[in-house]
């Protein structure tokens, strides 16, 4: 079982959610149910801890923005080397306009918002949630975008 849970990582999301859709009890003989249980097991765990991945991107995303708010002086002329965590992260610690930095601050929320939604099963808002300002903190907003994807993947919204 070991061996399963350290590949976990290195498998694909389309692998993961074909197999997770696919998992579960059946007629099946006992080497091929004790398979999908513990392939059901792990696609339960990860189900239930996606929501941490926007979390500590939005976190990142709040900390270079406090940082760019509070000790970072911006040099003139404008230079790639700020910080850049994010895109709204380094345009605002490039440019120093508070508008930048009030949307790079709501955009670290509304990650931290939206993994808390994946988290309590609210996995739509969540997922969007995450999906929105994902992209717009690209860099580290990758970790947002993964689990919206994989929050709609597993749980496809009605088409009703």
């Amino acid at each position: 079982m070991f061996d399963k849970l350290t590949m976990i990582p290195f498998l694909s999301l389309q692998m993961i959610t074909i197999t997770c859709r696919q998992a579960g009890p059946g007629p099946l003989p006992s080497r091929e149910r004790e398979k999908n249980k513990t392939m059901s097991i792990l696609c339960e765990s990860l189900k239930n801890r996606i929501g941490y991945l926007p979390i500590i991107a939005g976190t990142l995303n709040l900390i270079c923005g406090i940082y760019c708010m509070v000790w970072w002086e911006s040099a003139y002329p404008l230079t790639f080397y700020q910080p850049d965590i994010g895109i709204t992260c380094w345009l605002y610690c490039s440019t120093m306009n508070p508008w930048l930095g009030a949307v790079n601050l709501l955009a670290g929320v509304i990650l931290i918002l939206g993994g808390s939604f994946l988290l309590t099963n609210r996995n739509k808002l969540g997922a969007y949630f995450s999906l929105i300002s994902g992209i717009a903190t690209f860099p580290i907003g990758l970790l947002g975008i993964f689990a919206g994807f994989y929050a709609i993947r597993i749980n496809p919204p009605n088409r009703n």
